[in-house]
């Protein structure tokens, strides 16, 4: 994951977290979702069993939606 620039919240759906910092974790564990402060930096492992597109999106709604719809910390995984 990138380092954020503001804090951010990413939605992972129970996905290991294995480093933070560009330094591996003593103790990996899985998350639903994630706190980034401004800096941070953060390896999960996504696992993609099955084809089709999901979101992968900060929880703050500000930083993915606004008056023209969605945009900003929102993506698609794409899973051939």
């Amino acid at each position: 994951m990138r380092s954020a620039r503001r804090w951010e919240t990413s939605a992972l759906s129970r996905s290991p977290c294995v480093a933070q910092d560009g330094f591996p974790l003593d103790q990996p564990y899985l998350a639903d979702t994630l706190v980034i402060a401004p800096g941070q930096r953060f390896v999960v492992l996504v696992r993609a069993v099955y084809p089709g597109a999901r979101a992968f999106h900060c929880h703050i709604l500000p930083h993915v939606e606004g008056p023209k719809g969605t945009y900003g910390m929102v993506t698609a995984l794409v899973v051939r």
